[in-house]
């Protein structure tokens, strides 16, 4: 059952993503909702499922929107592992640390994006990565608050999304 929540959770991101914020853009920005939710199931459960959200969100954006399937997937799984690292080295509250770390996160996705735009000989401009990846940055981690802070209520509203998976050495 937790299973297919995660999955309905992962096409639901998905399609908001693709289909209505489009229309919430800031200065041409829009949050990065996947980069919220890996951040907020590594924080909250298991490795398995932040590496799955990671993993299966990324492929599902590599098919719909990329020439080339699997680099954004294999980033995303760097930050998944990246925030399950996290996790264990600070305490992570429900505003702060959920904030600041998915801040550094969109900020490194869109110099990785850069760099790969770069070596796709395309023009980037470094003063409108920078401030394309600030504002992302700071959209990302707002958004990343509500997300964390929704995800933190159905775990506590719903015992089976406690469970730990019998792949993890958890307790």
């Amino acid at each position: 059952m937790k299973s297919f929540i995660i999955a309905i959770i992962v096409v639901i991101d998905l399609i908001i993503e693709t289909t209505l914020l489009p229309f919430v853009e800031v200065m041409g920005v829009k949050p990065n909702m996947l980069l919220t939710l890996i951040a907020a199931f590594a924080f909250m459960d298991d490795r398995l499922a932040a590496v799955s959200v990671a993993i299966a969100g990324g492929l599902l954006q590599d098919i719909i929107f990329a020439d080339v399937v699997g680099p954004t997937a294999l980033l995303y799984l760097a930050f998944a592992y990246g925030f399950i690292v996290l996790r264990d080295k600070v305490a992570v509250d429900r505003v702060i640390m959920p904030a600041i770390i998915t801040f550094d996160a969109a900020v490194i996705y869109n110099v990785f994006m850069a760099a790969m735009f770069a070596l796709s000989r395309l023009e980037v401009s470094l003063q409108g990565l920078l401030t394309l990846s600030i504002f992302n940055g700071l959209y990302t981690a707002a958004v990343g608050v509500i997300v964390y802070n929704i995800l933190h209520w159905l775990y506590r509203k719903y015992s089976f999304m406690n469970k730990q998976n019998i792949f993890s050495k958890e307790k």
